[in-house]
């Protein structure tokens, strides 16, 4: 399983060789692991036609595209990450691209997005004026 902390997406991805039939994809697609000597290999198909853009570092990723992601561990504190965008009309070849991945031992948090939440600020001034409601009561 991959845990996407933008987005906040799971994705059980099952060691097979065989995908699952379109009916059955979820909403981002189905996918498929390996193993290559130490590299994890998750091919992607079936991505929704609606989504343009995609998790793999929120770029467009046309529906009919193959995805080829690797995970290799470099060392006890580094993982690369690569993916592959082929088998698409949008791209004159296929493209790689890459980044490494550290670990740390601070906590992360969930990737909250508030665009377009109008409610936000009237959330945040509800809050303020309960905090000082609270100070101006006595104590007991």
């Amino acid at each position: 399983m991959l845990h996407t902390e933008y987005g906040d997406e799971a994705r059980i991805i099952p060691l097979t060789t065989t995908h699952k039939p379109e009916a059955l994809h979820s909403p981002i697609g189905d996918s498929i692991a390996r193993w290559q000597g130490d590299t994890l290999v998750v091919e992607t198909v079936g991505l929704p036609a609606n989504d343009r853009v995609r998790y793999f570092s929120n770029l467009v990723v046309p529906a009919e595209s193959t995805v080829i992601e690797r995970f290799t561990r470099l060392s006890d504190n580094e993982l690369l990450y690569q993916y592959t965008v082929e088998g698409t009309s949008a791209y004159t070849q296929p493209w790689l691209a890459e980044y490494s991945l550290y670990r740390t031992d601070q906590r992360m948090f969930e990737h909250a997005c508030h665009e377009g939440n109008y409610s936000l600020p009237n959330i945040l001034r509800a809050e303020r004026v309960k905090d000082t409601k609270a100070k101006a009561l006595p104590p007991g």
